[in-house]
């Protein structure tokens, strides 16, 4: 069993950092492709480069692994798929740390009846 502790982001609100703090390139992928209005091609090459894709199922999840180390710094979750799950280790959080963050369970092998019952998709659902 993988242990799995991440929070979700609305897709709108995903950057990933390349060439320094100030250059927010947003990469937005769904099902696999990038939105390249949204993303400059060195983020998206550098993202494929580094990562290695793994989808099973029912292929709505994406999960890019990094070839190095194998981790999983976040991804697009089934029960998201508006949204990312990120990895809460894999986080710089500078100088002032972490936040408080409330921790809550998901049951993945009912993940129907987890998914109603915790409401997780409202996490990522545009206000």
């Amino acid at each position: 069993m993988r242990r799995n502790l991440h929070f979700m982001v609305r897709m709108t609100e995903f950057w990933l950092v390349d060439d320094g703090p100030d250059n927010r390139d947003a990469v937005t992928t769904e099902n696999n492709d990038f939105n390249n209005s949204t993303s400059s091609m060195l983020a998206q090459q550098k993202y494929v480069d580094e990562t290695k894709l793994y989808q099973w199922g029912t292929k709505t999840a994406v999960r890019r692994f990094c070839r190095t180390c194998g981790v999983l710094p976040f991804y697009i979750p089934r029960s998201n798929p508006d949204g990312y799950a990120i990895t809460l280790p894999c986080v710089d959080w500078g100088e002032d740390g972490q936040p408080k963050t409330e921790i809550r369970s998901f049951d993945g092998v009912n993940w129907e009846q987890s998914r109603a019952a915790t409401g997780i998709a409202k996490e990522t659902e545009n206000e």
